[in-house]
């Protein structure tokens, strides 16, 4: 969902993960969000439109970031996978944790 700073009302609300969503990044225009459902999604904050849709981790997402060029998602699959924020293409894949990111 999205709300309003000052009035506290929902202005929108964002479907399409497929389970509970326990991780969420914002910026001026974008909204990021990690689910169970094993993706992130990346949303426009204006509209409430689905951007793209990062898939490649097999286990839960549970953090993600973004910067002006990129989305971070760390995962139960002990892995961090970097993506291109406009193409949504994973760029590098960081393993070598010994437990969930």
């Amino acid at each position: 969902r999205i709300w309003d700073r000052n009035s506290g009302a929902c202005i929108k609300v964002l479907e399409g993960h497929t389970n509970s969503v326990v991780a969420v990044a914002i910026d001026t225009s974008t909204v990021i969000s990690g689910s169970y459902d094993r993706t992130v999604r990346v949303w426009a904050c204006n509209s409430g439109d689905c951007i793209s849709v990062l898939e490649g981790h097999s286990g839960w997402v549970r953090a993600v970031a973004l910067d002006s060029l990129t989305v971070v998602s760390g995962s139960y699959d002990n892995m961090v996978r970097i993506w291109n924020r406009n193409s949504g293409e994973c760029v590098k894949v960081l393993e070598g944790h010994f437990d969930w990111v």
